[in-house]
């Protein structure tokens, strides 16, 4: 089996802080979610029909749903 030398690549000062504020930004983002969560109701809207009216409900807890798609990426 052939193995491959591993490249590492060193980052520029912008490149440490475009990490820095994506990373503060993912921060807010949960605070916020979590700022949300503990004002809402246990059952919030998750759907809308084409006239703005809420067609689905869901538990309040899937307002982190989009901070942990947040995470994805930065952890790959």
């Amino acid at each position: 089996m052939e193995t491959r030398p591993e490249i590492q690549i060193k980052l520029s000062d912008f490149d440490k802080s475009l990490r820095l504020l994506s990373t503060l930004f993912l921060v807010i983002l949960f605070c916020l979610a979590s700022f949300v969560y503990l004002k809402s109701p246990d059952i919030i809207p998750s759907h809308f029909n084409v006239s703005g009216k809420p067609d689905d409900f869901s538990d309040k807890s899937m307002i982190f749903i989009l901070p942990f798609i947040g995470l994805i990426r930065p952890l790959s």
